[in-house]
């Protein structure tokens, strides 16, 4: 039997942070490059990028008492880059800087010279460089990178990444989210969509205040959605991943994702979470709403729940919510 159901999207509120009292990591700007869990070739991006208009030399911050746990240089990767353990048992990571605050900096020329190499890993002592909220740990810069900016990242006292803008680290932003297209994903051999059996490419558009349709579709077994859409902020044009969504029909909900938090040893599934096929074909970044067998045990998703969609026959309704973590999101209805 044939089932027809369509789509709105509708913003809503924001998703509620509650703030915790760390600083914010440096001088250089409050605006982002790129934000949490956004697609990087083969791995998820573990942290926050702050701009630094292309220019290096601004002040990093210790964001909270601790002490300097690890000091890194490299020509790859991170470059020049600080650990800093807080009291809070987290981690704070400090990345591409230019140099280091003295006495951080003489002791990192020192080991790079006893050991005849730039290539340096080294963990001192706690209390060899102790440190407090406010105190200037470092420079921003471009080592290991191609334009200077500041790699900020947290993670917990296990070493996993954690979203910074949902630990009280906030910026400016009335923008929401923008829903651009919605695929919708035959799952099963048996499964058609507008009496096809490959994925069929929705259009969006406004029909109110933050409230957008999808085109009417028509399916046959189980399927799945997917939505191309990014967040904004104030006063730049960056684009940005989506923080969370909620997906439901009538009073039950399908599937969600937030972006809190993963696990380096989960991110290279990025390439499945997402759906490069679409976007190798040129459709664009596609995201899925629901688990694939490779991607149900990542931490952004409910456990309980998969995304996958079996309506009776008739004319249904889902509702799609996107927000973002500062101030807006969107909603997604279908009937």
């Amino acid at each position: 039997m044939n089932r027809k159901i369509f789509f709105l999207i509708l913003f809503l509120a924001p998703w509620a942070v509650h703030a915790q009292d760390y600083l914010w990591p440096t001088e250089a700007s409050h605006y982002l490059t790129s934000s949490f869990g956004e697609y990087r070739t083969r791995h998820f991006h573990s942290g926050l990028d702050i701009k630094s208009w292309n220019r290096a030399g601004y002040k990093v911050f210790a964001v909270d008492d601790g002490y300097i746990w690890r000091i890194r240089t490299s020509n790859t990767g991170y470059g020049k880059v600080l650990y800093e353990k807080l009291e809070d048992g987290n981690i704070a990571v400090y990345a591409h800087l230019d140099r280091f605050q003295a006495p951080i900096e003489d002791v990192a020329h020192q080991l790079q010279d006893k050991q005849g190499a730039y290539e340096l890993d080294y963990f001192p002592p706690p209390s060899q460089f102790p440190v407090k909220k406010g105190d200037v740990i470092a420079y921003t810069g471009n080592t290991g990178t191609m334009y200077a900016h500041l790699h900020f990242e947290m993670r917990n006292a296990r070493n996993e990444p954690l979203n910074p803008l949902s630990m009280g680290f906030s910026i400016k932003d009335h923008v929401p989210p923008n829903p651009q297209a919605v695929a919708v994903a035959p799952l099963s051999v048996h499964s058609t969509v507008n009496g096809n059996y490959f994925k069929q490419i929705l259009s969006v558009t406004p029909v109110g205040n933050r409230t957008y349709q999808a085109s009417p579709v028509t399916v046959s077994g189980p399927f799945g959605l997917e939505i191309r859409a990014y967040d904004g902020v104030n006063d730049v044009n960056n684009k940005y991943s989506i923080y969370s969504a909620d997906l439901s029909y009538q009073d039950s909900t399908l599937f969600t994702f937030r972006y809190n938090h993963f696990r380096f040893n989960q991110t290279n599934l990025i390439m499945l979470e997402r759906d490069y096929g679409l976007e190798r074909y040129g459709y664009g970044r596609f995201q899925r709403l629901y688990k694939t067998r490779y991607t149900a045990n990542l931490p952004f998703y409910d456990d309980h729940l998969d995304g996958k969609i079996a309506l009776p026959p008739g004319s249904h309704t889902l509702r799609l919510v996107l927000k973002d973590l500062t101030v807006t999101g969107v909603s997604c209805s279908s009937r």
